[in-house]
């Protein structure tokens, strides 16, 4: 009778390592505008735009009220909840609002600001993602006489304005105004608060971050390519790099940076350690990444394998406790690991080739491409 076989136990998976991270070079991060708010306006049909004035209780004064109008209630209602969340959410710049005049009318676009919409999708980390913005841009055929008023009151350091939206019997006759007698509220519709809204009187006066830029001026193709490879160039620099790290460190763990730069123990053993090669900066990032890592969910850590998903998984993280002062560190041989680990998370990134385990030789790689000191550091 053959003996059966042991079975050899299974051998437990060895627990994640930190992956190296280097928190100076750029993530690949793309942020899109919602698009309902264009849909919305776009089915609301809007004809025209009403003017006047109203008391404001945030501002407690009269101010300019600017008013939507369409033919599509409900359409018009939805379109000014959103922007209403938008607001909520980040304050009145959330929606921006702009007018150029052209020939005898005028183009009203709306959109999403840039910056509070990074904010509202990536928080208070200074990512440098690609923004894709979408705007609603409505051309009206005439000016009323308010319009002319109104450009010198938007030039003002502080004109806050009302935006509405309203509904309206449609027109019978091709290039007929509306009847303001059939101008009606929207019932449970928004009225929102906004700080300002530019108006344009010519083309030169479209700031080139505008969102009517391209109907007030035809984008140079070659300018368009040259910007954006000077972008690329730029962020990809060292000094960009250096910037962007330093940014990124004091989002994640501004309380344990703190106490890194202040506390004289720190600093003592920070010292020490770059006499093993490497630059404070360095062990700065390496005890943050150890610090940062066991503060990760268990289930999450499990799969985090590479720099990209440690960068991911630190999108939502934020330290909001006071670290112990005994366990900010860890040993010396745990921060050196890391610092490695970073480092050639960063030569990669770098497209060095190599394999060296040799600390000087890979720092001097880093030296030769002008990422290892900050100019003007000693």
């Amino acid at each position: 009778m053959k003996k059966s076989k042991r079975k050899k136990p299974k051998k437990k998976p060895a627990p994640p390592v930190t992956p190296g991270l280097d928190h100076g070079w750029p993530r690949p991060i793309a942020i899109v505008t919602a698009w309902d708010f264009n849909d919305n306006l776009r089915k609301g049909g809007v004809i025209a735009c009403a003017y006047g004035e109203d008391y404001s209780a945030d501002c407690q004064s009269v101010v300019p009220v600017v008013t939507l109008v369409g033919t599509d209630g409900d359409a018009l209602k939805q379109a000014m909840l959103q922007f209403k969340a938008w607001t909520d959410a980040t304050g009145p710049d959330a929606l921006s609002v702009e007018i150029r005049f052209k020939d005898v009318g005028y183009e009203i676009s709306f959109s999403a600001d840039c910056q509070h919409l990074l904010w509202r999708t990536v928080g208070l980390q200074r990512a440098e993602p690609q923004v894709f913005n979408l705007s609603y841009i409505k051309r009206i055929d005439g000016r009323h006489p308010f319009l002319e008023k109104f450009a010198s009151y938007a030039q003002l350091p502080v004109a806050p304005v009302i935006l509405g939206a309203a509904t309206c019997a449609m027109p019978t006759a091709p290039k007929t105004p509306p009847d303001i007698r059939t101008v009606k509220p929207i019932p449970g519709c928004p009225s929102i608060l906004l700080l300002k809204l530019p108006v344009y009187r010519t083309d030169a006066d479209v700031p080139a971050d505008s969102q009517v830029v391209t109907s007030a001026r035809k984008p140079d193709k070659k300018a368009l390519e040259r910007s954006r490879s000077e972008y690329l160039d730029h962020t990809m620099s060292a000094e960009a790099v250096f910037r962007r790290r330093e940014e990124q460190l004091q989002c994640v763990a501004s309380a344990t940076l703190h106490m890194l730069r202040t506390y004289q123990p720190f600093i003592d053993r920070l010292q020490h350690l770059e006499g093993r090669g490497f630059e404070r900066w360095q062990l700065e990032q390496a005890a943050i990444n150890l610090r940062v890592w066991p503060l990760i969910g268990e289930a999450e850590r499990g799969k985090i394998r590479t720099s990209d998903d440690f960068s991911r998984a630190l999108t939502d993280f934020a330290e909001f406790d006071l670290p112990d002062w005994d366990n900010v560190l860890p040993d010396d041989e745990a921060i050196v690991a890391q610092a490695q680990r970073d480092l050639r998370g960063l030569l990669q990134s770098l497209k060095v080739k190599t394999r060296t385990q040799d600390i000087e030789t890979a720092q001097k790689l880093l030296s030769d491409r002008g990422f290892l000191r900050r100019e003007g550091a000693q």
